[in-house]
C-alpha cells in the first residue's frame, strides 16, 4: 500500500479535529435545582402502598431509582 502514510495522516486529523470540535463542559437541564423544593409525585411501593412526597414534608429524603434491564 503506497498510500498508508497518507491515510494515516487524515485519520490523525480527523481525530484532533474531532477531539477539538467536542464540548469540555456537559450541559444538563436544571429539573430541580439544590435548594428548591422538588417537583410533587406519588408512586406505590413494592408492597404497593402509595407514597406522596408531600407526605414527608420537612424531613429528609433519598429515593434510589434503581432498574434492572
Amino acid at each position: 500500500m503506497k498510500y498508508k502514510g497518507i491515510i494515516l495522516i487524515i485519520l490523525i486529523a480527523v481525530a484532533a479535529a474531532a477531539l477539538f470540535f467536542i464540548p469540555q463542559e456537559k450541559v444538563y437541564e436544571k429539573v430541580a435545582p439544590v435548594g428548591n423544593p422538588a417537583s410533587a409525585f406519588e408512586l406505590n411501593d413494592t408492597d404497593g402502598k402509595l407514597w406522596k412526597l408531600a407526605y414527608l414534608s420537612g424531613k429528609v429524603v433519598f429515593i434510589n431509582f434503581r432498574v434492572t434491564w
